[in-house]
Order: structure tokens, then sequence, then C-alpha cells
């Protein structure tokens, strides 16, 4: 079994490779192995690009995406295209995922950075490193991850302040506390 592919795994269509390509007050086929995407991808078949005063449209297969031109402002001027998917947002490109095209937002793509967080294992990863403190030898991530409510003891044989041991286990107590249902505490009656 492999990992879900992320945004960057896929080959894009930029709007402004598009406009560059076309011409205005007319329809435009291009390949899109001449924006990138390889011949031998499944979708590497023919668009069709129209740009004309009264609207500008990419035609894929049988969908259409709006090319909308956005006034930037700068010293020397100008405008950005963008693409408006079908979720009603502006995109600057749209994936291409086999046999299928569109915004990351159309397709549920998520990119690489907001994959590695996790909200369960932030939490194990933070009560390891109170753990580790507390314990002789160091656990494992995998053990916070089926344990989350060990709360071990004043550690034997090293020193420590009891302040230091207090401060730690009163913080694994309070992220306990939010995980935990109010009537499973420990010093619940």
């Amino acid at each position: 079994m492999g990992t879900k592919p992320v945004v960057e795994d896929f080959p894009r269509i930029y709007a402004k490779e598009l406009i560059r390509r076309a011409k205005f007050d007319s329809t435009v086929t291009i390949q899109l192995t001449q924006l990138g995407v390889s011949h031998r991808h499944p979708h590497a078949g023919l668009l069709s690009v129209t740009l004309s005063p009264t609207g500008s449209y990419l035609k894929v297969r049988d969908t259409t995406w709006e090319l909308v031109p956005t006034i930037i402002s700068s010293l020397n001027g100008g405008c950005r295209w963008y693409f408006m998917d079908h979720t009603g947002k502006k995109v600057s490109y749209l994936l291409v995922d086999g046999d299928r095209v569109g915004s990351r937002l159309e397709l549920r793509q998520r990119y690489r950075s907001q994959r590695c967080h996790n909200k369960k294992k932030a939490r194990a990863r933070l009560r390891k490193r109170y753990i580790d403190q507390l314990v002789d030898t160091p656990v494992t991530l995998q053990f916070c991850l089926d344990n989350p409510y060990f709360l071990p003891d004043k550690p034997t044989g090293r020193r420590m302040y009891w302040s230091k041991v207090r401060r730690i286990r009163k913080k694994l107590l309070a992220q306990i506390a939010r995980e935990r249902p109010k009537e499973e505490l420990p010093w619940s009656t």
C-alpha cells in the first residue's frame, strides 16, 4: 500500500502558459505535451483555449474553466491570469490526475507540508518529551500513541528536584485532562 499522492506529484497546467500560447479573438488547441505533461500520460490529449473580449475559457473534454484576468499594481502595471474553478476560487494552475483535470480543491489534494501535521502524533510527541524526562530509559513514540494516559512516577536512582517532577507531571495531567472525558480522570470521585 503506497502513500496517497500530493499536489507536488501531479503535472500542472498554468494559466500564464496558456495565455502565452493562445491568440486573442480565436480558439487555439494545444497538446498537453507542449505544457510539460508526459506524452505517456493517459490524459496527454488536446485542450482548447478561447480568448475573446466576451470571455476567455479553457476546455478539456467536456469540462470548461473560465480564465479570469486580474490587474496587478506594480511599476509597469500588468495583468495576471487565473482559472476560476468550480468551487468559486481563483487558482493559477490546474492539476492533471490521470483522466481528471481540476484545481487542488476540486480534486481534494493536499500539499506535502500539510501531510506532516497530525494532531494525534503531535500530542504523542509532546507526551514522549515529558515522559522521557521522568523515566530512566526513553520510551518510543508508538508507546505514547498506544498509552495516551500513562503517567510515570518520580524516577528512582536519578537526581531530580521534586519541583521539576511536579511541574512535568502537572503538564502531563493537563494534557490527559484535555483528551480524556471528565468521568474517567484519576482524581475525580
